[in-house]
């Protein structure tokens, strides 16, 4: 039954995609990091939520323990961002710190990679900085709490809709994130040029990477949802 919406996504997506080529002047790649970053945001707004609801029900177990992980991602993608930006001013330091507390440090990785922003002065290019926030905000932080709220979904006498959405916004963020770091290292024009037979597995094709795209997402989440 799973297969027939997806089969319908993806010719809907098709469509979408062909009539883009001609009225949308934006590759696909660009859609697919614009997108990515609105979910991240969107996940990590509905673990806040969730968060407040289960101290005003009285769940203190579960929200000291998503509250938990939400400052571990934090903590980890600071420390990442002050590795990155170590030899850039102190200003510059702290305003890069504040992207990642205020939750838009995807935003703004997302405007430098679009933009073609140097990262001027830092240890990493801005597509690494991105990568290595992305892969905390997962580990430490959408796979726990997806985890933590279906178990507590499973026990629990009364459906919570701040719960079941943040569920679905971290299963969606983990599939989104991983197929758009998928996606980034095997497109890459230069670790195509330096190693042809390890990268490449995505086609060249705008409609052909769409459709690999709604594959490996819907392959990503629906097992997460079963």
């Amino acid at each position: 039954m799973l297969q027939v919406p997806a089969a319908r996504g993806a010719c809907l997506l098709l469509l979408l995609a062909r009539l883009g080529a001609f009225f949308i002047p934006i590759r696909l790649n660009q859609i697919e990091l614009c997108v990515t970053a609105i979910i991240s945001f969107a996940d990590m707004g509905s673990d806040v939520f969730s968060i407040s609801v289960n101290y005003r029900d009285g769940n203190i177990g579960l929200a000291s323990a998503l509250l938990a992980t939400v400052l571990l991602s934090m903590s980890f993608q600071i420390l990442f961002v002050v590795v990155a930006h170590r030899h850039h001013c102190k200003r510059r330091l702290m305003l890069e710190i504040l992207f990642v507390i205020t939750g838009v440090k995807p935003f703004v990785d997302t405007w430098r990679i679009l933009n073609g922003t140097a990262n001027a002065g830092g240890s990493i290019s801005s597509k690494q900085e991105r990568v290595g926030c992305e892969v905390a905000e997962i580990v430490c932080e959408s796979v726990p709490t997806a985890l933590m709220q279906m178990h507590d979904l499973l026990g629990a006498t009364k459906l919570s809709i701040a719960t079941v959405f943040s569920i679905l916004m971290s299963c969606l963020s983990i599939a989104t994130i991983t197929t758009s770091m998928f996606f980034d290292f095997d497109t890459d024009p230069v670790g195509r040029s330096k190693s042809p037979m390890f990268y490449g597995v995505v086609p060249d094709s705008t409609i052909r990477k769409l459709l690999v795209k709604v594959r490996c997402s819907h392959r990503l989440h629906v097992p997460q949802l079963a």
